[in-house]
């Protein structure tokens, strides 16, 4: 398997295609250099075998990226046609492909649990900043135990795609946990998934709930999770809440919500909401637009 970045892999081939395509112009080649194969997008090429590269056989390889698989089908004349085909399929695939990016992560769970390997795959977006994560390959010893894959309105979008998965206790069992990023808000704040760690399988598994939370901290002396949502209006308009981890189960704990009354957004209404128990006590406040941040 070939994994690296495009410029290396062509800058090494650059001088096979002029020997073997002598006719090819200088300008042809900058040509498709200029196409985009200076961007460093993850490469996995699965080689043809030798017993594929015999006098007058044809051969298909395949290269495989992240939004793209393209076939490079040519017909062999000798031994030397291998290195052509490699070639034709790295010229499609980085004269085509977007820049691609992955990343490596070693970490523990727990001391006494052996090492996880966490490597992801993901593209980034140049017109807007942003890169999106395609899926997430966890291994232990050498093993590959348990591949995430994400697809439509679940497929992460990040700012900062090195530190866009974590390994962080979130559910307070005194294990880490599979944080994330999934979405970032116009005004800074984030949602994640979250797969929580299950010391009996060895494996990360999905807290659907936790996607809908705009994550702000955990406190682990109190089980607790903090969430925060600014929507905007100076800041006037937001979301706050407090949940507790019960029973591996998030639970309310109090949720304060404003919203503007009225169309001058002169004032404000500020509702609180608290558990006990299963007992729910709602109080709603009007709130003058000078003092709604208070």
């Amino acid at each position: 398997m070939v994994v690296g970045r495009c410029s290396t892999v062509v800058s090494r081939w650059i001088p096979i295609v002029r020997r073997e395509w002598p006719d090819v112009s200088r300008s042809s080649l900058n040509s498709i250099l200029g196409a985009g194969w200076a961007r460093p997008p993850g490469i996995e090429h699965r080689p043809v075998r030798s017993g594929d590269f015999e006098r007058n056989r044809d051969v298909t390889t395949t290269v495989t990226c992240p939004r793209l698989l393209c076939n490079v089908r040519g017909r062999t004349i000798g031994i030397m046609n291998r290195r052509r085909i490699v070639v034709l399929a790295l010229i499609v695939l980085c004269a085509h492909v977007a820049p691609s990016q992955s990343v490596n992560l070693t970490g523990d769970v727990r001391s006494g649990v052996p090492h996880f390997q966490i490597h992801y795959t993901g593209a980034k977006d140049d017109a807007n900043g942003f890169a999106t994560i395609h899926s997430i390959t966890i291994r232990q010893s050498g093993k590959t135990i348990q591949t995430i894959r994400f697809s439509g309105e679940d497929v992460p979008r990040v700012r900062d795609f090195r530190k866009a998965v974590q390994l962080r206790d979130i559910n307070c069992d005194g294990y880490k946990d599979l944080l994330i990023e999934h979405l970032t808000g116009v005004h800074g704040d984030s949602w994640y998934h979250l797969y929580l760690f299950n010391r009996n399988s060895g494996m990360f598994v999905a807290y659907p709930q936790f996607s809908q939370l705009a994550f702000k901290q955990v406190d682990c002396r109190t089980r607790e999770i903090t969430t925060y949502v600014n929507s905007g209006q100076a800041g006037c308009a937001y979301e706050s809440a407090l949940y507790r981890w019960v029973n591996d189960s998030l639970t309310p704990v109090r949720i304060e919500s404003q919203e503007a009354s009225g169309e001058q957004n002169d004032t404000f209404t500020r509702t609180i909401q608290m558990w006990s128990g299963t007992k729910r006590e709602v109080r709603k406040l009007r709130v003058p637009a000078d003092d709604c941040h208070r």
